[in-house]
C-alpha cells in the first residue's frame, strides 16, 4: 500500500490551468478484506486529504466525488470462483459505510457527489443483463463491461443521483 502523502505529492499539477474538473472514484477496493482494506475512518480522512490537495493545486477546477459501485455478493463470489480468483469478501453491507463516507466528504468539502451506487442499483433493478455483465466481472474486465453499456439509456431521473 502506497503512502498517501507520496501519492498526493506526485499529482501532476504543472498544467493546472488546463484542468477544468476532477472526478474522484474510490472505495470499492478499500472495503475488501485483505491487504487493500482501509478502515472507514481512515478512508474518510484520506478522501478529505485528497480533496484538500486537489483544491489547493487546482483552485479553478470543479471536483466531483463518486460513490463506490455496488457489489452483488453472491454473483461476485461465483465470478471469482469461475475466474480462479479468491473472493475478497466484499459485500453490499460492507460497502454501505464507504458510500456514506463519500457522500459526507462531498458535503464537508463543498464538492459535487455522484451517487454511482444508487444509480447502478436502480439500473440493476431494471436491467438484468447489465447486472450480469458489469457486476459479476473482476476489475480486470470492468472497463470493457462499462464500455459495452455506456450508451444505455439513462435512469428516468438522473438528477436524483447528484447530491450537493
Amino acid at each position: 500500500r502506497a503512502d498517501l502523502g507520496e501519492l498526493l505529492a506526485a499529482l501532476p499539477v504543472s498544467r493546472s490551468a488546463d484542468v477544468r474538473h476532477v472526478l474522484v472514484w474510490l472505495g470499492a477496493t478499500d472495503c475488501a478484506a485483505g491487504p487493500a482494506h482501509v478502515a472507514v475512518p481512515e478512508f474518510a480522512e484520506n478522501l478529505g486529504a485528497i480533496v484538500d490537495v486537489l483544491k489547493r493545486a487546482l483552485p479553478d477546477a470543479g471536483i466531483t466525488l463518486l460513490t463506490p459501485p455496488p457489489v452483488i455478493t453472491e454473483r461476485w463470489r461465483e465470478q471469482c470462483k469461475k475466474s480462479g480468483l479468491s473472493s475478497d469478501g466484499r459485500s453490499i453491507e460492507d460497502l454501505k459505510p464507504y458510500v456514506a463516507a463519500v457522500v459526507t466528504a462531498a458535503k464537508q468539502h463543498g464538492c459535487a457527489c455522484l451517487d454511482v451506487n444508487k444509480g447502478m442499483m436502480t439500473r440493476l433493478m431494471q436491467f438484468n443483463d447489465v447486472r450480469d455483465d458489469m457486476m459479476t466481472r473482476p476489475h480486470d474486465d470492468m472497463p470493457h463491461a462499462v464500455q459495452r453499456h455506456a450508451c444505455q439509456p439513462a435512469p428516468a431521473r438522473p438528477s436524483a443521483l447528484w447530491r450537493r
